[in-house]
């Protein structure tokens, strides 16, 4: 289901309980204040039946909207759980042809997250200077200048197919 099939089944329902609201809050405003004006008993028991079935497709809509936003929110889910596991791939096969060291590769995956050098460093257990030589490695060994180069290569292979 499209997300403005969705917007409009729950706008459906945000209407239907909003009419059985008003209905009721009629109801309780002429049992309160109105004491004096008679309503019929008839009108009385059309507006809480009216009140009642508004109310209850409202509800009816709501959960049949809640399920598929469920559904849908599910399905994304899994697919975004792919595409993560598949550009991880990426990033693994192209530090592979690139020739990283174990250490390497980890470093590499923590620039593109975004982790500053005393960050990985810390991370690691090893001295900045020790990150910045592997940093350095990196670079000779990819053909790139620096970070953002990195996260640019990925972030095409990323986007390439749009």
């Amino acid at each position: 289901m499209t997300t403005k099939k969705l917007r409009l089944l729950l706008g459906l329902s945000f209407f239907a309980q909003a009419v059985g609201l008003i209905l009721y809050g009629y109801q309780l405003w002429v049992l309160i204040f109105a004491q004096t004006q008679q309503i019929s008993w008839v009108f009385y028991e059309l507006t809480e039946v009216a009140a009642f079935v508004a109310l209850f497709v409202g509800t009816l809509v709501s959960l049949l909207a809640f399920r598929r936003l469920s559904e849908r929110t599910e399905r994304l889910e899994t697919k975004l759980d792919a595409a993560s596991s598949r550009f991880h791939d990426v990033i693994v096969d192209q530090f592979k042809h690139w020739d990283f060291t174990e250490a390497e590769c980890e470093i590499g995956m923590l620039m593109i997250k975004g982790m500053s050098i005393a960050e990985i460093a810390e991370l690691r257990g090893r001295s900045q200077a020790t990150v910045k030589a592997q940093n350095s490695s990196i670079y000779q060994k990819s053909g790139l200048a620096n970070r953002a180069q990195l996260v640019s290569y990925f972030v095409e292979e990323l986007t390439s197919g749009f």
